[in-house]
């Protein structure tokens, strides 16, 4: 009995069909339907109930399902447990970080500190937002990322906070309110909003919306995005105003960044990696982290900027 075995059962397990499950595994159906009988006649026993109104799971084939589901898991989780092994042995890291965190200078120094130390260390960076780091650094894909969005499930990773920001509002270079000295949230009242899907980060979402509620309006969004660069971007354009992390400020020069006076809402960035996740290279990248953050506790978060 090979994996594949378990895989194809699996497929018709899920799909109920053969054909569906033919197509989902780009298999000829008649050679599906025959690996299916060689692993029941290996079993020695009838995993499915075939009908013409289609086919079920017998008992000993929904106990096989639950088996199977748990075998591959772990046969995939080894994979990748053995391929982290291996980029540390070849000395490599693979970290995640959201875009355009470069742009702020903090990345850039944090790889500087890192290098100084590793000077053969290969560093590879993928661009990706919160979620799908932690999804990827759960699967050991990634070893480590730089996010926004705490995990989920915080007691699979060990974190550090790397930049203590605060949200800032926004808006089109010439904006009426631009020069305002002092800006409140309730100056926004009146302004139609870009920002996130709330599937990204919905505690944050729903934070912004209540503190507009508590400002006495109702946030009025016309337009999302799923990259900063085009929720940056659809400010710079004027389809309205945003609340985002300070740091991403500085991606366009018709994006004014202002002090929200009475709007407090943390943009802590983190660094974080699978608690399990042993690696002495990735335990020094993190204490670079650490130290960067130290040495310019507040350097990268400045209340007003103007675009550069």
């Amino acid at each position: 009995m090979e994996l594949r075995h378990m895989r194809y059962f699996v497929a018709v397990a899920e799909e109920k069909n053969f054909t569906r499950a033919a197509a989902r595994l780009r298999l000829a159906q008649p050679s599906l339907s025959r690996q299916i009988r060689d692993l029941e006649e290996e079993l020695g026993v009838a995993l499915l109930h075939r009908a013409k109104g289609g086919i079920a799971l017998t008992a000993a084939g929904a106990e096989y399902l639950a088996q199977a589901r748990k075998l591959l898991a772990d046969s995939a989780a080894a994979i990748q447990a053995t391929k982290a092994a291996g980029r540390s042995q070849e000395r490599q890291l693979v970290i995640g970080t959201v875009e355009p965190l470069v742009s702020s200078g903090f990345l850039t120094r944090v790889l500087k500190r890192f290098a100084a130390a590793q000077p053969n260390v290969r560093i590879q960076l993928r661009e990706l937002v919160s979620i799908e780091q932690h999804c990827l650094i759960a699967g050991r894909e990634l070893d480590g990322g730089f996010v926004y969005r705490p995990p989920d499930d915080a007691s699979l990773f060990s974190t550090i906070v790397v930049l203590e920001n605060h949200h800032v509002a926004a808006l089109p270079a010439g904006h009426r309110l631009a020069t305002k000295e002092k800006l409140f949230l309730g100056d926004l009242a009146q302004e139609s909003f870009v920002q996130f899907p709330r599937q990204l980060w919905p505690e944050r979402v729903d934070a912004v919306a209540r503190k507009c509620l508590e400002a006495g309006f109702t946030l009025r969004v016309v337009q999302e995005a799923q990259r900063i660069h085009t929720l940056v971007k659809l400010v710079a354009e004027g389809f309205g105003v945003a609340i985002i992390p300070r740091p991403f400020c500085s991606e366009h020069q018709r994006v004014i960044c202002k002090k929200l006076v009475d709007f407090e809402l943390p943009a802590n960035l983190q660094f974080i990696w699978l608690r399990q996740n042993n690696s002495p290279l990735l335990e020094q990248f993190a204490e670079s982290g650490r130290a960067v953050a130290a040495e310019n506790a507040g350097q990268f978060d400045s209340p007003e900027v103007p675009a550069i």
